[in-house]
């Protein structure tokens, strides 16, 4: 379905369910073989808003040429709730971000949600790949320590929404 609607965009067909690290490690791979220098990821219950993207570009604009910016992020937002689950600081354990802070155009994380991330090639040339043998929980937040503990800066772009746990059908109606 995907190749016959798109056909501008490459399928990577898995030999079998390697899971969500797997899958973004294979989808880093090829965009990076491409020539890439910032990949944007997703996963597959996650739509971003019509603004996204060029919310996100600014975010490169405003914090990406700090070469120490690695991944850039949006705010994931619950399609059914509507809640926002920020990015998180870790203050010898998890820290929930200030109110006044989720209000700036752009913040530091230290922990967030790969899915609808921005990440930047020197961090996969420098940090390595997601992990695949996590499959699937908590391979973006040990990617994000990673990523911290080289150096680099997960920067928020507030305006970059991203719409996450939409059911399958609501995803396929909002095309």
């Amino acid at each position: 379905m995907i190749t016959a609607e798109y056909p501008q965009v490459t399928l990577l067909r898995m030999p079998r369910n390697v899971g969500y690290g797997g899958a973004w490690s294979a989808g880093l791979t090829y965009a990076l073989g491409q020539g890439c220098d910032w990949v944007w990821t997703f996963d597959g219950d996650s739509v971003p808003q019509p603004h996204a993207l060029a919310a996100l570009l600014d975010g490169v604009g405003m914090a990406g040429s700090d070469e120490n910016v690695g991944i850039i992020v949006g705010l994931p937002v619950n399609a059914e709730t509507d809640r926002c689950y920020a990015p998180q600081l870790w203050r010898e354990g998890f820290q929930k971000v200030p109110t006044e802070v989720l209000s700036q155009p752009v913040w530091y994380a230290d922990l967030a949600i790969a899915s609808g991330s921005m990440v930047r090639r020197d961090v996969v040339d420098k940090v390595g790949l997601p992990r695949t043998d996590l499959f699937l929980d908590f391979t973006d937040f040990e990617y994000c320590l990673r990523v911290r503990s080289e150096g680099y800066k997960i920067a928020v772009v507030t305006a970059g929404v991203m719409r996450a746990g939409v059911p399958a059908k609501l995803a396929a109606d909002r095309r």
